[in-house]
């Protein structure tokens, strides 16, 4: 269970720091050359805000989501792999992180390009590759 702890705690304080990273040194510069394959470009997504209803929306659904997963894991078959768990835990915090960012400033911040990919965060990276670990590993 600490595992779990860990990895959440991890998730958020990297995407956090890397995030005031970004919003302090990364500058909004103008797209790279194609022939650059990796780049920093600070790039803020913001959402059409709909209020206060629309906001304990997303919370609720985020905490469904997550006593779903739960009780998944607690309860049935799913996820009983160590490796299956933390992926679901890096997955959420990852979530929980963007949330927390969409709340509190209307937008998240996105700043690491690769190649032709839109570009993403580190809370984007935790969501993506915890979700292929847990079911890889379910």
């Amino acid at each position: 269970m600490i595992r779990l702890f860990l990895v959440a705690a991890f998730v958020l304080a990297a995407d956090r720091v890397t995030k005031k990273f970004a919003d302090a040194r990364v500058g909004a510069r103008k797209p790279p050359s194609k022939a650059s394959w990796f780049h920093l470009r600070r790039v803020f997504v913001r959402f059409r805000h709909c209020g206060q209803i629309h906001n304990l929306f997303l919370v609720l659904l985020w905490v469904t989501a997550l006593t779903g997963i739960i009780l998944a894991s607690a309860c049935g078959r799913f996820f009983q792999n160590a490796a299956s768990q933390m992926g679901l835990s890096a997955a959420l915090a990852g979530s929980g992180s963007n949330l927390y960012d969409r709340l509190t400033q209307g937008a998240t911040i996105d700043f690491i390009g690769v190649g032709g990919w839109p570009i993403f965060n580190v809370a984007d990276v935790a969501i993506t590759l915890g979700s292929l670990i847990a079911f890889w590993f379910m």
